[in-house]
This record gives structure tokens, C-alpha cells and sequence, in this order.
């Protein structure tokens, strides 16, 4: 739409990542219990994928400075393509290749001015459980 709008996305919403994964312990109990019980198994979920937990690095205590790129681009039904994967699910796709814009060297100042291409200098800190559950 016309003016100011907000995109919210949650990892979990890409087909890339996957939350952790059971134990294989975990999976075998599971298993044996269907066998045993006579109990539908069924695994929902991917297969495949990489984890959550690492979309985002684990920082330094002192802090870990890097750089973040956020690009949008519009989408074009006409180029959306559907695709079926045992691996990844049914999806659809833009039609642009895997990690446009970045699927070639970036060149800084090629999206200084470039609207809809944002770079922003971030630093990330890593905490243990601890010091987060701690009241001020």
C-alpha cells in the first residue's frame, strides 16, 4: 500500500531453518513406542534445514560488531513459482536466484541511494542465561 508500512518476519517462517532438532534418543523411544503401543508415528516438520538458534551469531561479552543488509523487493505473482520438495515442503518462491541480492560480490556504494537497500553497523553481545534472568 501508499505510506508508511511494517513488515514483521519470524525465522520461523522461512523454509530455510528448522527449530533444534529431537534427540535421536529421543526419535528411537518414539519409534520403538509406536511399534510397541501399537501408536501412529508421524514426524511433522522439516527435515532438513538450519537451525534457528544460529540465524543470528553468538556475539562476544564485549560485543561482537558487525554489519547487517536488509533489502526488500516487491513481488510479482507472475514470476512466483510453486515449488514441492520432500525436503523443504511446498512453497512459493519470487524467481529471483537463491539470496538476490547477494548472490554476487557487494559493492558498497553500487546501493548507496538505492531506496529500497538499508546497511546498518550492529553489534551483537553474548549473555549467559544467568545475567539475562537476573532482576535489576
Amino acid at each position: 500500500k501508499t505510506g508508511t508500512n511494517k513488515i514483521t518476519r519470524d525465522s520461523t517462517q522461512s523454509i530455510y531453518v528448522v527449530p533444534d532438532q529431537v534427540s535421536g534418543r529421543a526419535y528411537w523411544n518414539k519409534i520403538i513406542a509406536g511399534l510397541e503401543k501399537d501408536e501412529v508415528f508421524q514426524y511433522n516438520g522439516q527435515l532438513y534445514g538450519f537451525p534457528e538458534r544460529l540465524l543470528l551469531p553468538k556475539g562476544k561479552r564485549e560485543g561482537l560488531p558487525l554489519k547487517m543488509f536488509v533489502y526488500v523487493t516487491p513481488f510479482h505473482e507472475d514470476q512466483a513459482v510453486t515449488v514441492e520438495s520432500p525436503i523443504w515442503g511446498t512453497t512459493v518462491v519470487d524467481g529471483k536466484p537463491l539470496g538476490y541480492p547477494l548472490d554476487r560480490p557487494v559493492i558498497r556504494h553500487v546501493f548507496h541511494g538505492v531506496p529500497n537497500a538499508y546497511f546498518k553497523d550492529v553489534v551483537v553481545f553474548h549473555k549467559n542465561l544467568e545475567e539475562l534472568n537476573q532482576t535489576v
